[in-house]
């Protein structure tokens, strides 16, 4: 959450643990996410530091090309907007 207040970074960051170890690099035993019937999106932010790999590598994993947005990993937070705009313009 970069340009965020300290304060509220340190707020979100102790919402979100504990975090299970393995879940953002261990594979699921679930159907992947293209058998669910519907075009995947991946919109990707971009000052997005925060993922275990690039955001580009799990757009490609789904054999798309991701729709940037601005903002970083916590742009749903501090950009709803713009990550509505992008949604919307996926539809």
């Amino acid at each position: 959450m970069r340009g965020e207040p300290a304060q509220l970074q340190d707020f979100v960051f102790g919402l979100t643990l504990p975090q299970p170890g393995g879940y953002m690099t261990d594979a699921l035993d679930v159907p992947p996410v293209t058998a669910a019937g519907f075009d995947p999106f991946y919109i990707l932010g971009t000052d997005d530091t925060s993922l275990a790999r690039p955001g580009t590598e799990f757009a490609a994993r789904l054999g798309i090309e991701p729709r940037m947005a601005p903002g970083g990993h916590m742009a749903l937070l501090n950009h709803p907007e713009d990550i509505a705009a992008a949604l919307l313009e996926l539809l």
